[in-house]
């Protein structure tokens, strides 16, 4: 491989590195009363599930999922992200490098909470916590296709099971089977995971008519090359998966884009909200899309102008564009802090219960050239600290980027 190639392969191995007895009466009413039902997964307790049939992952190790029991009829479905890779080039760079190639115990996931700066939506002891009581089913990730693949694709040396959609799907069936009729749900995602969550929340809001369906987003913006859907969905077999009833993804992958999936899937569904958040400078999508042939330098202007074009195509989307690099707010401890001139957590809780939807909101100016999260790392680092795990988004920050 040429330099330059090795150079964005190295820098891969860090972006993706990165859930009652009834009382007896001696006078039995007319009527009994009816019992709320238990709730699959006793509140505040996780769980491990394993769908088995056709889930695996990307190199045949077992699929699992998780679950933090809590209320039936309020559900966060969060998709995981981990990176991924569409072709031979891509794929070469191996898991662990590029993708995330298997499930990790939960024990992973539980020892991680409250440390290094982790937790944000997994938090629920912060008092801020906006969804206190809710069941969150945590869909992970191993597949290298955002959750939308059903292939095994063969790359010559080796080859990956693309198996996202199938296996992110499992998980919903689960869902469906034992929370029958929730009230209100927000499917989110971090990175790999917004594709997703935006991709099949449109099979999620079918299957829910009666729900109140919030839709983030978190760090997908899909700033990529004009050829990026033509290279990787024969891949990953994507246009199978398509969801039919959102007219505008009806379109040969060649003149797909970001845009179509997000104001296309938000237009065929206006009662429900959709929304994305990214910084100006995000560190591992601005990668990306230089893996995929882009000039990192126009990416911030180029992620500002899809907003926008998505927010004049749907009424009930909103974005949230905040300063620095770091990649994702939903799983740290920051989203709980203050992000520019308003507090993230803030907008996100107008944003799932308000009866109006909140403003766009986005930095502006020398605004969007300051990270505290990254002050954060140059602190820890100066005071010989262990980083928290998204300090690597701030490595050459500022002075390796590109400013207006």
């Amino acid at each position: 491989l040429s330099s330059p190639a090795m150079h964005l392969l190295r820098r891969l191995v860090f972006l993706v590195a990165l859930p009652l007895v009834a009382c007896s009466s001696e006078e039995p009413s007319e009527k009994p009363p009816v019992d709320e039902p238990e709730p699959p997964v006793p509140v505040g307790e996780w769980q491990t599930f394993e769908p088995g049939g056709d889930t695996i992952c990307s190199h045949g190790t077992p699929y699992s999922f998780f679950v933090r029991g809590g209320a039936t009829d309020k559900i966060i479905l969060d998709f995981r992200g981990g990176g991924a890779c569409w072709d031979t080039f891509t794929c070469t760079a191996g898991a662990g490098a590029i993708y995330a190639e298997e499930v990790d115990d939960l024990s992973v996931l539980e020892g991680a909470l409250g440390k290094r700066g982790f937790g944000g939506i997994y938090d629920a002891d912060n008092p801020e916590y906006p969804f206190q009581g809710w069941t969150l089913v945590h869909i992970p990730y191993c597949t290298a296709d955002i959750h939308w693949g059903d292939n095994v694709a063969d790359y010559g040396s080796f080859s990956i099971n693309h198996k996202g959609f199938v296996n992110a799907s499992a998980v919903l069936d689960w869902v469906y089977e034992n929370y029958p009729d929730p009230e209100r749900i927000l499917v989110t995602g971090c990175s790999a995971g917004a594709y997703g969550a935006m991709f099949h929340s449109a099979y999620v809001a079918d299957h829910y008519p009666a729900a109140q369906i919030r839709v983030l987003g978190d760090s997908g913006a899909g700033i990529i090359t004009q050829t990026f859907f033509e290279d990787s969905f024969p891949n990953w077999n994507a246009l199978a998966n398509v969801p039919p009833q959102v007219a505008r993804l009806a379109k040969d992958p060649a003149d797909l884009t970001s845009a179509d999936l997000y104001a296309g899937v938000a237009s065929t569904y206006p009662s429900h909200r959709f929304a994305h958040y990214s910084t100006n400078y995000d560190a591992d999508q601005t990668f990306f899309f230089e893996v995929m042939g882009g000039e990192a330098g126009t990416w911030p202007g180029s992620m500002r102008a899809r907003m926008q074009e998505v927010r004049s195509d749907a009424d009930n989307f909103r974005y949230f564009v905040a300063p620095g690099p770091v990649h994702c707010i939903t799983p740290y401890e920051f989203m709980f802090s203050r992000v520019g001139d308003d507090p993230f957590v803030d907008w996100l809780t107008s944003f799932v219960y308000d009866d109006a939807i909140p403003a766009d909101v986005a930095c502006e100016g020398a605004a969007c050239d300051t990270s505290p999260p990254c002050d954060r790392c140059a602190e820890q680092e100066a005071n010989g600290e262990e980083l928290d795990r998204y300090c690597g988004f701030c490595k050459g920050w500022p002075e390796d980027y590109v400013m207006p």
